[in-house]
């Protein structure tokens, strides 16, 4: 959703530089070209290569275009501190190892894959086809390919398994056999296909069935369940199932009174046995109390049952009602649905049109970006919690001001840490989450909305008939709307109201010397009507005006002239308040309307400070700024850029090194991003806490920085 009004990615950190030392090689790039220069300007390393990263210990990870038409790919090479190759670019290696239990990781000229180690030793041989696929334990078993069809070697490089079948893969519970889920190469693509092998291509379950499991509660007495469907060769996918027991030893056909007691899944003061299908719930005493095969799941405080129906070729009702586990009575009345399968694979169900086409898409593309909350264990979009039904409704971004998104939250839009952008690679870990909750089967006591993290866990407890607006992770305060106009109110974690407003729309709240500051609206207008008059979600536009208030809604006197976008903060509370003149150029001024950068407030558009405290101000957000002291002299003259962010490198080899996870960060070397030369490429390369760029010369800053 584009917005008119705009928001300060900012940082207060002390304006000291850090004391830990640089690394001693840099990435130094010339041209298009990168090579190391180290911190006196020496280039140790001619630029040679496409690519290049910081060194880990004695090696660091290059890259070349893979220029010669086998691939567009990079090839990844390892290097040592003198530029010689460890790994050189003849082994095609895709930049990654995760020692043997990792995919196959370099190839031929002729594209036979094996796999290396970082140390260029050869660990399988180079004899295979890539592949995708991964067994259990992958730490003793690797599956490979020959002429499209799958196998399995051994730690040995040992065929054990000849590739013979369509895939390999393991299912639940089969790791305690040594056993795995196969395709047949004469078996046709309907449900009915998969059958299990074990280690030795004994064939524990022929090639007849569409889901397979495996359980053992007791060891080596255990049992397969399995479901098919009875019409396999059914037009329009119009399948029926059926499940069964078999027996793993015997392979035969066991019946459920024939699982003795140690066989049951026990759950609560529950047990639960099944047939492939689902599972029948059971007293303590094991006596029968809802049958085979409704119940999905008992958790401590709900009994989740569901059933599904096929109507015709295009549809599934779907049943699902939710049972206290102390009663087993409803929460509510169950809930049917029907799913159409036209509907999944090609829009809205037949016979929809005009806005109902729209509104269907819409709705689709809402749902499918909403965040997942994990609960013990299990992902969902809707959780029971402490009686409460909730359902996610969207990220509440970090900042003070009301703003929420259902998917991925830009960080350019957010006031946060630059230093904690790596949150954002980690797919929001921490980032605060919207849900509307009620209690089912008691619609009287109202709605609920609460801010949980993505484990669930309360941030703000549920308010009732309160619609949260905004939570502000720094403060911990929430602004809340009640479900009757004009009524506003700032909560606490512990859904406590600290200020309430009859008619001034508080959207946040900050403190400052003890005093308690407001947030209030005094305009808003929004835009979401196109040219054909018709409602326009994707490219709706708002104009907010904000201003800062005392704890009575009063307008601070000296802040008057400004619209608030946000605040600023470091470890022990609010330093400052993000505003906007008249101009739109922004400033960071106290709530008492001093200035906190009186060379640079009011200057630009767009400011970021960085976490050494240089300000990296531009006019625009998507183009170039220049990197400036707190006394707005330049760090390097001349230079324009359009990103700065601290750098980070993978520490360890052995996790994956092209695309890893757990990037840490470099104090003082910072990856900057220039402005598009006249064919419009941009340029990538590091500063240090000097403000000495590593590109084509080592440019020196030509001012200090000022210390505060």
């Amino acid at each position: 959703m584009r917005r008119l009004y705009s928001l300060l990615l900012i940082i207060l950190c002390s304006f000291t530089v850090n004391g830990q030392s640089l690394p001693a090689l840099i990435p130094y790039n010339s041209g298009d070209k990168w090579g190391y220069a180290d911190t006196n300007g020496n280039i140790i390393i001619a630029p040679q290569w496409d690519k290049a990263n910081f060194f880990i210990g004695d090696k660091a990870m290059v890259g070349i275009q893979d220029r010669s038409g086998r691939s567009n790919n990079i090839i990844y090479c390892l290097i040592d501190r003198k530029g010689d190759y460890i790994i050189p670019p003849s082994r095609h290696w895709t930049g990654e190892y995760t020692g043997w239990s990792g995919q196959l990781n370099a190839n031929t000229d002729v594209f036979h894959w094996g796999m290396i180690d970082t140390n260029n030793r050869e660990l399988i041989p180079f004899d295979w086809q890539p592949t995708y696929h991964t067994v259990i334990p992958d730490s003793l078993y690797k599956v490979v390919m020959q002429n499209n069809l799958a196998g399995i070697i051994d730690r040995n490089n040992q065929v054990v398994i000849p590739c013979r079948y369509n895939s390999i893969i393991s299912c639940c519970g089969l790791e305690k056999l040594d056993a795995f889920m196969v395709t047949d190469t004469g078996t046709p693509r309907k449900p009915n296909m998969y059958g299990v092998i074990d280690i030795h291509n004994k064939v524990l379950l022929p090639m007849k069935y569409h889901d397979i499991a495996y359980e053992e509660p007791e060891k080596g007495k255990g049992f397969f369940r399995v479901i098919w469907a009875t019409n396999n060769d059914s037009p329009g996918y119009n399948y029926t199932y059926q499940g069964k027991c078999i027996d793993a030893v015997s392979g035969k056909e066991i019946k459920l009174k024939q699982i003795n007691g140690k066989q049951y899944i026990k759950q609560g003061n529950y047990y639960l046995y099944g047939d492939g299908r689902g599972y029948a719930l059971l007293d303590s005493n094991k006596k029968q109390l809802l049958p085979c095969c409704n119940v999905q799941s008992v958790s401590k405080d709900t009994v989740y049952l569901e059933t599904s129906k096929n109507r015709g070729e295009d549809s599934i009702v779907v049943t699902k009602a939710y049972l206290r586990t102390s009663n087993l009575q409803p929460y509510a009345p169950p809930a049917v649905s029907v799913y159409h399968s036209k509907k999944i694979e090609f829009g809205p169900p037949p016979g929809t049109c005009g806005n109902g086409v729209r509104a269907w898409h819409e709705y689709q593309a809402w749902y499918n970006d909403l965040p997942f909350v994990n609960i013990d264990g299990r992902k969902s979009k809707e959780f029971y919690k402490d009686s409460f039904f909730f359902r996610v409704q969207g990220y509440m971004t970090p900042g003070p001001l009301p703003r929420s998104t259902h998917g991925y939250v830009s960080q350019n839009y957010e006031i946060g840490l630059l230093k904690d952008n790596i949150n954002w690679d980690k797919k929001l870990a921490g980032v605060p989450i919207l849900v509307s909750g009620e209690i089912p089967g008691n619609y009287s006591v109202g709605n609920y909305s609460a801010v949980v993290d993505e484990n669930g866990k309360y941030l703000v407890k549920p308010l009732k008939n309160w619609h949260i607006l905004s939570y502000d992770t720094a403060t911990g305060f929430a602004s809340a709307r009640l479900n009757y106009p004009n009524r506003y109110s700032i909560f606490n974690a512990n859904g406590d109201s600290l200020i309430h407003s009859v008619d001034k729309q508080l959207t946040g709240a900050i403190e400052w010397q003890d005093k308690m500051y407001t947030y209030i609206v005094t305009h808003e207008h929004s835009d979401n009507i196109n040219s054909n008059g018709n409602f326009d979600l994707d490219n709706m536009s708002v104009t907010r005006f904000v201003k800062l208030a005392d704890e009575q809604g009063n307008i601070i006197p000296a802040l008057s002239k400004y619209h608030v976008k946000g605040g600023l903060y470091n470890f022990n509370g609010v330093e400052g308040t993000v505003v906007t003149d008249s101009s739109e150029r922004m400033g960071l001024v106290m709530p008492d309307g001093k200035d906190v950068l009186p060379h640079i407030n009011f200057k630009y558009k767009f400011l970021t400070i960085v976490p050494n405290g240089w300000i990296l101000a531009r006019d625009t957000f998507n183009h170039p700024g220049v990197l400036l002291d707190a006394d707005n002299r330049e760090i390097i003259p001349g230079m324009k850029l359009l990103y700065l962010q601290e750098a980070s490198y993978i520490p360890k080899f052995s996790n994956r090194l092209a695309q890893g996870e757990t990037l840490q960060h470099l104090p003082g070397i910072y990856m900057a991003t220039s402005a598009p030369d006249e064919k419009g490429l941009s340029t990538t390369y590091y500063i240090d806490k000097y403000g000495r760029a590593y590109k084509d010369r080592l440019i020196k800053a030509a001012t200090k920085r000022t210390r505060r």
